[in-house]
This record gives structure tokens, C-alpha cells and sequence, in this order.
């Protein structure tokens, strides 16, 4: 894994959010009140990438942003949220041709969640609980120039829209990994991981370990 720490882009002194009884995980990022980032890094970019989060969504009032990697005006970004109103899954990544996928559970029920999205130099692919929800195949040319920014949790980049939810922890893969069921154990690195960070502690000096 790249030897990143993740940042804290701090609205509270910490940003965890203390888990409720029989909750999954003991601590997570309230995306309500913090946003937390990490470098820019090529390997986000890549392709194959699976990215694959907890999540819980509290309402569909608005987007709630996942996970976003660097700005909307790059044609590498990518984000991973949930629609306003359905508050279903969907994934915006804007040099694939078509650029949007939308999947059909609707997530604002207050309860953890597993998502991911599989993506390829030729495809896109969303699951919800080891569900596939939505995918297709895309058009994504092979010479798309980056405008580096940092990979976000729970907001956009340019911090203009957040999340009303919590997020447990995220892994990011360079493999097209095969999504089942929910996993029953919390992720682990793997020779194809590029970043894992889990939100069950609180950061040290400002900085979740990777």
C-alpha cells in the first residue's frame, strides 16, 4: 500500500461517531459533521479498481457523497454516492462514456451497508450487499490526463456537497474483485489493496492510519 496517512478535513475535533447497541462497528466517520482525505495518488486512477465501503445512510433529502477522487473538472474523477430522493447507489465518473450508473435499493434506512464498484478500461459495475445493482460496459480512452486532488470520504473534494450517513471503513483495490455477499469480518490488505482505512478509532494527531 502507498505510505499514505489519511488527513482529517476537520468540522469537529475527531469525527467518530459512537456506535449504538449491536451496531457493526464500534466507531465510524460521521460524514454529517467531517470529511477526511488523503493525497492525491496515480493509483487511484487505475484501472482495474475496485472500490469497495461500509456505509450508512440516514436520509434522501440530498447527493450523499462516499467516496470521491479528485475534482469534478478532472477527467479522471471519480465518486461513488447516493441519489437525492431514491437514495439509491451510483457511481459518476466523467471520461467513461456513459459516465453515470444508478442502482435500485433504496439505502436510507439507516442500516450498514456494503457497496462497491468494479470497474475496467471497459466496464462499470455496482453492487449493493453482494448484490449487482447496476453496470454496463463503457468507452474510456486510454490517454485521459489527471488534474491531481485528493481522494475524499464523505464529501466531494471540493467539499461542495457531504453526507448525511456514517462510514465504517473503505478499501480500495488494483483488481477487479469478485463481490459476493456482505463480508463477515472486516476487510484486510492483500497483495492487490492500494488503501484500507478503517474509522473505528480516533485519529492520531489528525491522521487515520493506512
Amino acid at each position: 500500500m502507498p505510505p499514505h496517512s489519511m488527513h482529517v478535513a476537520a468540522l469537529t475535533l475527531l469525527g467518530l461517531l459512537p456506535a449504538q447497541p449491536g451496531e457493526r462497528f464500534p466507531a465510524s466517520l460521521d460524514a454529517r459533521e467531517t470529511a477526511a482525505y488523503v493525497a492525491a495518488h496515480p493509483a487511484y486512477n487505475g484501472r482495474p479498481l475496485t472500490v469497495e465501503l461500509w456505509a450508512r445512510i440516514e436520509s434522501a433529502k440530498s447527493y450523499n457523497i462516499l467516496v470521491a477522487n479528485e475534482t469534478k473538472a478532472s477527467p479522471t474523477h471519480w465518486e461513488i454516492f447516493t441519489m437525492p430522493g431514491s437514495s439509491v447507489l451510483a457511481a459518476y465518473l466523467p471520461g467513461n462514456k456513459p459516465p453515470q450508473f444508478e442502482g435500485r435499493t433504496s439505502l436510507n434506512d439507516g442500516k450498514w451497508h456494503y457497496l462497491a464498484m468494479v470497474t475496467d478500461a471497459r466496464s462499470v459495475r455496482l453492487y449493493v450487499d453482494g448484490r449487482e445493482e447496476a453496470g454496463g460496459e463503457v468507452a474510456r480512452p486510454a490517454d485521459l490526463q489527471p488534474v491531481p486532488a485528493p481522494l475524499f470520504f464523505g464529501s466531494l473534494t471540493e467539499r461542495a456537497l457531504s453526507c448525511d450517513g456514517a462510514i465504517g471503513e473503505v478499501r480500495l483495490s488494483s483488481s477487479a474483485r469478485a463481490i459476493s455477499g456482505p463480508p463477515e469480518r472486516p476487510m484486510e490488505a492483500d497483495a492487490d489493496t492500494i488503501g484500507l482505512w478503517r474509522f473505528t478509532e480516533a485519529p492520531q494527531d489528525g491522521k487515520y492510519a493506512d
